[in-house]
């Protein structure tokens, strides 16, 4: 069976061709908010990138500095416990208070780093 199809009069023809206008300027639009979300994801990444890298530097400067430094103290410690002269103790005391002041300043540097790092992601 043959079917017919409608010619379409002039004035449908023309709303058909607006819809189509309508139409291609939706996509149009949709796809200049696809790019700007794409461009604020990818700068994002970025951001998370460098902080993951900020935090790994931090991390191993804290296992290596701070660590090694809290190391030599606590033994400094053991050995003060057991320290039977005067002159032992003094020693043990000067060296103590030397690695204090050294671990004072590396956690001093981790939070210069770590305000650095707060003062990178506001701007």
């Amino acid at each position: 069976m043959l079917t017919m199809t409608k010619r379409k009069s002039p004035i449908e023809k023309l709303e058909l061709h607006i819809t189509e206008i309508e139409l291609m300027d939706q996509v149009a639009e949709l796809t200049r908010k696809n790019q700007y979300l794409q461009k604020m994801l990818d700068t994002a990444h970025e951001e998370a990138l460098r902080n993951k890298k900020q935090i790994d530097a931090l991390r191993h400067y804290n296992s290596h500095q701070v660590r090694s430094i809290l190391s030599r103290i606590w033994g400094m410690a053991y050995v003060l416990k057991f320290s039977k002269t005067m002159e032992e103790v003094k020693e043990m005391s000067d060296i103590m208070i030397s690695e204090t002041q050294a671990l004072d300043e590396v956690v001093r540097k981790v939070n210069s780093k770590l305000i650095d790092m707060d003062n990178n992601a506001e701007a």
